[in-house]
């Protein structure tokens, strides 16, 4: 999909050949991690941007990789963080949410400095606080064929452990 895309919006200046190169390279510094997004190569600094989980299948980070091995990451708060960058790489936005949390969107430049939050939606957050939710437990498992899985449980309001349950 990103090569045609490529192909077809020449104005991003990036080739696909070079953004297939340094996916693939970057594919190979993640080893056992799972590469999320792509979100494009600075060919000047010949880094690639994206969204991976490398802590954790629960917890998506946004990273920069360079051609030299370095990898940095842009973004490390818990949840899942994905990115928009301007173009040439100067200043990229962050979305950053949690299954028990509402999206926050803040902008940064490309250093790591946060410039300002663009929408905190604080009035979502205040209006849901009203609410008794149950907050999600989460937990892991290992199959009988010995895959381990990642889940979460919602419990009923009124959840009496000494009761049986379906």
């Amino acid at each position: 999909f990103m090569t045609k895309f490529l192909a077809e919006n020449p104005d991003y200046g990036l080739t696909p050949t070079a953004v297939e190169t340094e996916l693939v390279w970057a594919r190979k510094q993640l080893r056992q991690e799972v590469l999320w997004a792509a979100y494009g190569y600075d060919e000047m600094k010949k880094t690639v941007y994206y969204q991976a989980a490398i802590k954790s299948p629960m917890e998506k980070g946004v990273f920069a990789s360079s051609s030299k091995g370095t990898r940095v990451e842009l973004q490390s708060a818990p949840g899942t963080n994905s990115a928009m960058f301007t173009n040439g790489f100067h200043y990229y936005f962050i979305t950053n949410s949690a299954l028990n949390r509402v999206p926050v969107v803040t902008l940064y430049d490309i250093r790591g400095k946060k410039i300002r939050t663009i929408k905190d939606n604080k009035e979502v957050t205040e209006t849901m606080d009203k609410f008794t939710l149950i907050q999600p437990e989460f937990f892991n498992f290992t199959t009988s064929e010995g895959i381990s899985l990642n889940g979460w449980m919602i419990k009923p309001y009124d959840f009496d452990p000494s009761k049986k349950y379906p």
